[in-house]
């Protein structure tokens, strides 16, 4: 045994804290299930259009409360899974770009850590004991090598939010890091997003050539972002 290992190994769960486990777990797939088939078949998929948000923001933008209660849809929506692009693209074309930007990234950050965390809560301590001690610490180092820079390329990729969110967490991935490379991994691309909602949006108002010109960059930008994740490979 390494002099490495940690001093004091996960306890094996007896009958009752293995029931308790399992029943989080079990709590944690029916609160994500239930966020998919709420969206699938019901009308909140309808609801979530970016133009029923943005209309919806647009009545409230004049009300300080507007970007509280869309936090509180990215807190909400996350931890469910529910696809989240139509609230980047509703701030980006009822605040601007650059406040838009902010509660993107505002939203986007407290959505991943509410989403961690459940995670860690309700899931965790079941993983653990069916993976088993062994293989648990052999994730463990792998996340602790190469998870940082798995997690920002991650958020480059079109995988889900929630994916990555609660991957992190049951892997064992630790929060500081896992916010760190949320946070440098979706900075660009919330902003362009956001930039080019945001100049969809002004298309009525502003000169064509103007118009032109900002859609062309906002998509050479969002294409370069399909390249990063190639560049971070072969540097690694």
């Amino acid at each position: 045994m390494s002099e490495d290992a940690p001093d004091t190994a996960p306890e094996p769960l007896d009958d009752g804290r293995l029931r308790r486990a399992l029943l989080r777990f079990a709590l944690l797939v029916a609160l994500v299930a239930a966020g998919w088939l709420a969206y699938r078949f019901t009308p909140l998929s309808e609801l979530l259009q970016r133009d029923r948000i943005s209309d919806l923001l647009d009545t409230l933008a004049a009300n300080p409360w507007s970007p509280v209660w869309m936090l509180g849809l990215w807190l909400v929506l996350c931890p469910l899974g529910v696809p989240i692009t139509p609230l980047i693209l509703a701030a980006g074309a009822v605040f601007g770009v650059g406040m838009g930007w902010v509660y993107n990234m505002t939203g986007a950050m407290l959505g991943a850590s509410a989403t961690y965390f459940l995670a860690g809560l309700l899931g965790r301590e079941f993983v653990v004991h069916l993976v088993g001690e062994r293989r648990e610490r052999q994730v463990e180092e792998l996340v602790s090598r190469h998870g940082f820079g798995a997690v920002m390329r991650s958020r480059f990729l079109p995988i889900p939010f929630a994916v990555v969110n609660y991957g992190a967490a049951l892997a064992g991935y630790p929060y500081r890091a896992f916010a760190l490379a949320t946070f440098l991994g979706l900075t660009p691309s919330l902003l362009l997003y956001t930039w080019f909602s945001n100049a969809l949006v002004r298309a009525a108002t502003t000169e064509r050539a103007s118009l032109f010109l900002h859609l062309v960059l906002a998509m050479i930008g969002l294409l370069a972002l399909t390249f990063v994740p190639r560049l971070f490979r072969r540097r690694g």
